[in-house]
């Protein structure tokens, strides 16, 4: 194993997720008001004329995260006409405003990135990894947690394609008005840094 493998390997964690019942809808709404990387307070106040809400927890320095890139920006693309909204948020205490904006850019992510550095939405998601992907009502219902799609074993072994599509999914299922057969996956890829608090 080289160098780079064994830094991937100590970075990769699989996490169990919470049960999806864990969190009131009152408690995410709360917990969802948090600064974007130019200072504007973003909150649920954005949902009213949406159909649907994805939160994608990123990582500047995951690998795993930043391959899903490509799969956010399309997804985020393909659905916002439709009515998605989708966020990007870093939990990570050291990624600055700065930090996150050139993350952003650097991968194409054009929807709002905001900065939960005491991960308190975290937190009341239930989200313990990058990436991870929560999938809401405009009511702050959870209706999907987990991993992005099934390119990536639970031991870390990725394949080209994914055979399941468990994000794209359930983001059909929300803007249907339906809940996705599918509500909750284990989430493979970088644990979020430990907040002192």
């Amino acid at each position: 194993m080289n160098l780079h493998k064994a830094a991937l390997t100590s970075l990769l964690m699989i996490q169990c997720l919470p049960s999806l019942a864990d969190e009131s809808e009152s408690a995410v709404r709360d917990a969802f008001s948090l600064p974007d990387t130019i200072g504007t307070t973003r909150s649920t106040a954005e949902w009213k004329v949406k159909k649907a809400v994805v939160v994608l927890f990123l990582a500047t320095e995951c690998p795993v995260s930043n391959f899903y890139a490509p799969e956010f920006a399309r997804l985020a693309q393909a659905y916002g006409e439709k009515g998605l909204l989708v966020y990007g948020v870093h939990c990570d205490p050291d990624v600055s405003a700065a930090d996150a904006a050139k993350h952003a850019k650097e991968y194409s992510l054009t929807f709002p990135i905001l900065l939960d550095p005491k991960q308190r939405l975290a937190r009341a998601l239930g989200a313990t990894t990058t990436p991870e992907a929560v999938v809401l009502t405009t009511q702050g219902r959870m209706i999907y947690h987990g991993r992005i799609d099934d390119r990536y074993s639970l031991g870390g072994k990725r394949r080209d394609e994914p055979t399941r599509r468990d994000l794209e999914d359930a983001i059909r299922a929300a803007l249907a008005g339906k809940v996705p057969e599918t509500r909750e996956t284990k989430a493979f890829g970088c644990l979020l840094p430990k907040v002192q608090k």
